[in-house]
């Protein structure tokens, strides 16, 4: 038979299957006196029959052949990307990766090139060695700009980043990536296959370039995670490369965001980060209120990473049982934690005082805040007086109210607990008719003393200044109690106590008969009340009912608007 007919059916016989006909062939042509031609088509012919046969060291040997015929041959760079396949095939990582990079250095213009790249970064990345799969990464970018395998080689590197602990660096890569939409996660599936599967190398192909049609801003960010999360062979480096990328997008309490989080741990519970992001999550939820997020977090994290959860976290997800309705189960969590030693029984006594005052279970919350007064921190403690005082308040106790109220104000004194209970001192001193002690009350609160500067806490200052006010009006002390009011309406401008201060203020004048002096405060008022149809209509009420003085001329006459008058 002719040797072009011989490598003919040999060829054949390769497309069909039919490998060790092939090789069969192409070896017997091997071994003959052929043409420089057919030697080098039977080479490529037994190099692909015994890389079907799986005979990798035979194919690498073939392949290695093909290679040294030189690059004019058309079928050198194809052999270059095979041998990087035999190589791996056979165990020969480095050699596999040496080969595919030989590719691109001697075969550029190949279109091949960029993907030989990837799999070289690749195969880097999984032998532990970032730095170089990185290196490779940055020079697919930077040699094919315009190759279909950009979103690829971005991907990657994003993933090699996020394992480098460079985030920022993921998170631009993965930006352009997502922007892009969701099918470079299956091209990234399907390499990652083909590293382990036989024959997976067949189904490389590039990303899909995004079209018009497909999904654009948040939804494509949805579709993006959701391929990612959806994946076969899941790798947790790109879990948690886009997680962070919701959480820039659109914050960690972010369902989304909460869902990448507890995939992480779920998959990958002594994946490092695993727990910390997913805890970042929950507090974040927390402290925006997002209860359903923070308690399914936290049961996530409870569930599948019980060692990494301190206790403190155990006693935040005591919280968001609480916050979420499942009372029964915050109390049993934070049972023990309050009989504890530990630095979150304060904490959890508060939370337990919260769930028997919703229970009505007044003496058990009294009981879990009295030891808390006991055992807290200042801050803690104060809080702990400040609620056992609001709640004996609440009942009419005025006297016993004041004596935690005090010692509320006293435990902790520059802290907002301590301002609000000298303000309950003040109302249950009134309450008790015993106006003195409770302008001694409020003047701490005016008066600039350390600890109480006014400009700190305006609003607190503010009513305190009202309260006084009006005690000392009640006394008959209007002269006081005016200069009170102004001095209300002055440390609470712009909030809504200025207006209510003012008002009594006007009152006041009126009460003494200065109506100049009144109608001077409505303009003031108008002004301030302008979104305030309520505090104006009393206003103008109160200044329509008072009986207007005698005026000698029109030089006196009166400053309200002529539809009030």
């Amino acid at each position: 038979m002719p040797v072009e007919a011989l490598l003919a059916r040999a060829r054949t016989e390769l497309a069909r299957g039919s490998f060790a006909l092939a090789q069969r062939d192409a070896e017997a042509l091997l071994q003959a006196r052929v043409p420089s031609a057919i030697r080098a088509g039977a080479l490529n012919v037994a190099a692909d029959a015994a890389y079907g046969l799986r005979a990798y060291s035979r194919a690498a040997h073939y392949y290695r052949d093909v290679l040294a015929l030189g690059d004019a041959s058309p079928d050198a760079a194809g052999a270059a990307m095979a041998l990087g396949w035999a190589e791996l095939r056979r165990g020969r990582r480095d050699e596999a990766r040496r080969a595919w990079t030989q590719l691109a250095d001697r075969f550029p213009a190949d279109t091949r090139a960029p993907l030989a790249l990837i799999l070289a970064a690749e195969v880097a990345a999984q032998a532990g060695d970032t730095t170089a799969s990185a290196r490779l990464l940055d020079s697919a970018l930077a040699r094919y700009a315009a190759s279909p395998y950009v979103s690829l080689a971005r991907l990657g590197r994003a993933t090699v980043a996020v394992r480098r602990g460079r985030h920022d660096e993921a998170l631009r890569d993965l930006e352009a990536v997502a922007a892009g939409g969701p099918a470079v996660v299956q091209s990234r599936s399907r390499l990652e296959d083909a590293l382990v599967v036989y024959g997976g190398e067949a189904w490389l192909t590039a990303p899909a370039s995004p079209t018009s049609k497909g999904p654009d801003g948040r939804a494509r960010l949805d579709a993006f995670a959701g391929a990612v999360m959806s994946q076969r062979q899941r790798s947790p480096y790109l879990i948690h490369g886009v997680t962070l990328l919701a959480a820039a997008d659109r914050g960690w309490p972010d369902s989304l965001t909460a869902a990448l989080a507890a995939r992480l741990v779920e998959d990958f519970p002594s994946y490092p980060p695993a727990p910390a992001l997913l805890t970042r999550v929950a507090a974040g939820a927390a402290s925006a209120g997002q209860w359903p997020i923070a308690r399914r977090s936290y049961e996530t994290l409870l569930a599948r990473a019980p060692a990494a959860a301190p206790p403190s976290v155990r006693l935040q997800s005591a919280e968001a049982l609480f916050r979420t309705g499942a009372t029964a189960e915050a109390r049993a969590r934070l049972e023990p934690i309050a009989a504890s030693k530990g630095a979150e029984a304060p904490r959890a006594l508060l939370l337990l005082a919260q769930i028997h005052e919703a229970a009505g279970n007044r003496p058990a919350a009294r009981g879990a805040l009295q030891r808390l007064v006991q055992i807290g921190r200042a801050d803690e403690a104060a809080e702990a007086a400040y609620r056992l005082a609001e709640g004996l308040q609440a009942e009419g106790e005025h006297s016993a109210a004041v004596e935690w109220y005090l010692t509320a104000a006293y435990v902790a004194e520059r802290t907002p607990w301590a301002r609000r209970a000298l303000l309950g001192a003040g109302r249950s001193f009134t309450a008790l008719r015993d106006p003195a002690q409770a302008l001694a009350a409020y003047g701490k609160l005016v008066g600039r003393r350390p600890g109480y500067d006014p400009t700190d806490d305006r609003a607190t200052s503010g009513e305190a200044a009202y309260l006084a006010g009006d005690v000392l009006r009640n006394a008959g002390l209007h002269q006081e109690s005016l200069e009170m009011f102004a001095r209300s309406a002055d440390l609470a401008a712009g909030l809504p106590a200025e207006r209510r201060a003012l008002l009594a203020a006007m009152q006041t004048f009126l009460a003494i008969g200065d109506r100049g002096a009144a109608e001077s405060v409505y303009r003031r008022l108008a002004s301030a009340a302008a979104a305030d149809p309520d505090v104006l209509a009393r206003a103008r009420q109160t200044l329509e009912a008072a009986a207007a003085p005698p005026s000698a001329s029109r030089a006196t006459e009166s400053a309200l608007p002529t539809t009030v008058r």
